[in-house]
This record gives C-alpha cells, structure tokens and sequence, in this order.
C-alpha cells in the first residue's frame, strides 16, 4: 500500500453547492425549514468530502477497470476496484471503496506545501502571527471549574485563513485564496400554469494561481498518473495530479505541533480541534462545555438501482439535510468528557476525510 497526496487544480472557475439553489416558488414554509431556492447563491470554498470520493473512484475506475457501459452497474472487476457503494453519510462501520483504503481531510496546497485551515482557537495577531485566545476562570459548574475566552472580539468574528504546515507557519487569508466570479443566469419556469423568467446571479470561485485543493491518500493497487476530472455544479474541470509520499500524516503532524505550542488549554481540559467537517449524530452540547465553532448545511447524493429502464440522473436521490461542523471548529472538554465526546460522531468516517480531530491536553494554567 502506498501513500499519495492527490491535486486537484481549477482549471475555471467552479461551483461547490450549498444548500440553496435556484428555482421559482419551492420554498420550505415553517418554523425550522430552511429556504432552498433563492436569487443569488454562492459557491462553497472547498469542494465536499463526497465531492472528492466520487471523483477518486472515478479516476481508479477510468485508469484501472474502466468506466461503467451504461454509467449505473458495475462489473465485478469495477466493483473490487472501487467498492460497491457511493459515499453515505449515515454508514456505521467503515466503507469500502476498493484500492482506496483511505482519504485524509480536504486542503490545499502550493508545491509541496499544504496548507490547513487555521483552527477557530486562534486568531490573527497585530504582528499578522497568530496566538491563542486567552481561557481565564469564569466561575464554576457542578464543582467544575469553567474557562472561557476573555480576549474574543465578537465584531472581528473568527479567523479566516490558512496556515502552512510545516516550520515557517505561513498564514494566508482566505480572502487571499478565493475570489468571486459573478455570472447572471436567466431562468425559466417550464410550468404550463407559471410562465415567468427571470434573473438570476452565481458565485462562482476561482483559486488563487499556484493552489490546489488537496488530500492525503492511502492506495492499494493504483499508481495514480495525470488526468482531468470534473467536479461540482457545471461539471467544472479539474487537473489532477499526485505526488507519492515517504509517511503518512506529516502535514497533520506538524500541524499538531503548531497547535500545541500555541493552544491556551488550561490544566484538566482537553482541546478537540477538528482537522476536518465533522458529523454529530447528537449535539456536541452534551460533552463538552464550550466550543469555538461554525456551522454549514450538507446534503449528499446517493443512488437507487432498484428500479430498471432508469437514466442515471433519474436514479439519483438527495438526502436529507444535516449539519457540519466545519474544520477549524474547537471544542473543550474535561477527560472524563472524551469517551462521551467520541462517541457523538463516527470515527470510520475519518477513512473518507470526515471526523478528523487532534487532541491537545492543557497544562498549569498560570
């Protein structure tokens, strides 16, 4: 088995979806619902960890087995290359996918640098460094004593940037990395008893030159060799390319090591930094006392062969709406929290870039 960073570089501007779309009058009405037709809509950064599995599968497939004839059933050749099923959110034990055993958290990088998003305990420095929100005393809970941070400003809101994992701990701001490409859209209702046009506007995103998107992967049985794959709304194209790699995890080490310098975590605390999207199955709420986090709606897409005779859009299914925690998002929790903390999201999704944390452990806090 050998271990690969897969590029993905835009070769145009793209589009990862959100939760909203556009469309005429199919709108959630309700409390709770959520709105998912609108005028403008906005691309995602980074595309899904869905997103990133499909085209890997697609490109084993195209340069080992080759393509499904009808693009719906697979030979047993096709299958054992990349395993029966699509990506599922709600799997319990670890999927398979064939000769890929494992896919780290989704990045980018430049050369041979990578970059990951800067964890939301952090925060950007007059210096244009980086530092650790200061955890003091804020009273106590059931004989626990409770920390918070004391130099957080609300208007300023969390950090948005990247940070190289490796020694020089380069910060880049998001701003820096992605830039918008507005294109207007006229739209039309096809509905016999609701003829109307009308405008729409798209933001696509363009990576900065010289980026990838990237992730760590562990291959049984495929040399990976240059290509073109298309991902995301449109089908935008991508070059993908892939660098064999001496050890696994080194980025994530490095990583770890820059946050453990840096982290404030007062003593009897530990830091959960999420390295990826990360899927509750309960609210985090019930183990861990505080948490620096953000949130992003996420759907999937999976595949009903039951049926015959179907086109392979007819056989596509959306799932249903669930929330992410996004990578950077910091929890804190005593030790006799970790075991109930774990056991709120499933660790075998980590095999597909999802679930991803590192653990730091405070110390005296003086």
């Amino acid at each position: 088995m050998s271990t690969f960073l897969l590029k993905f570089r835009p070769l145009e501007p793209y589009f990862f979806g959100e939760e909203k779309n556009m469309g005429f009058d199919n709108m959630a009405k309700g409390p709770g619902k959520v709105l998912t037709n609108a005028y403008f809509i906005k691309s995602g950064n980074l595309p899904s960890p869905a997103t990133l599995v499909g085209a890997v599968r697609y490109l084993v497939l195209k340069q080992t087995a080759g393509l499904s004839s009808d693009g719906v059933h697979l030979t047993e050749e096709q299958t054992a290359a990349v395993g029966e099923s699509s990506f599922n959110l709600l799997a319990e034990g670890r999927q398979e996918f064939g000769k890929i055993k494992n896919l780290g958290p989704v990045h980018l990088c430049q050369g041979d640098t990578e970059y990951f998003k800067v964890p939301y305990f952090l925060h950007e420095t007059d210096a244009h460094g980086i530092a650790s929100y200061r955890m003091e005393e804020a009273g106590e809970r059931e004989h626990q004593k409770i920390f918070l941070p004391t130099d957080y400003d609300g208007k300023e809101g969390l950090i948005s940037a990247y940070v190289s994992a490796d020694d020089k701990a380069e910060l880049v701001q998001s701003s820096d990395l992605f830039s918008p490409a507005i294109k207007t859209r006229i739209l039309k209702d096809k509905r016999k008893d609701n003829q109307k046009d009308a405008f729409f506007k798209k933001e696509y995103r363009l990576l900065a030159e010289g980026y990838c998107f990237c992730c760590e992967a562990e291959i049984d049985g495929w040399t990976p060799k240059s290509d073109v794959v298309y991902m995301g709304q449109d089908k935008s194209s991508f070059a993908f390319s892939a660098v064999e790699k001496k050890s696994t995890d080194t980025a994530n080490k490095s990583l770890k090591k820059l946050c453990e310098e840096k982290a404030d975590v007062p003593e009897g605390l530990i830091a959960a930094v999420a390295l990826s999207d990360v899927y509750f199955r309960k609210p985090y709420e019930k183990a861990a006392d505080f948490a620096i986090a953000s949130f992003r709606n996420f759907r999937f897409m999976t595949s009903d062969h039951t049926g015959t005779g179907q086109s392979y859009y007819a056989r596509l299914r959306k799932s249903s709406l669930y929330h992410l925690a996004e990578a950077g998002s910091t929890f804190y929790l005593t030790k006799d929290q970790l075991q109930d903390f774990q056991s709120l999201f499933n660790p075998a999704l980590s095999s597909v870039g999802l679930n991803t944390f590192i653990y730091i452990e405070g110390r005296n806090h003086s």
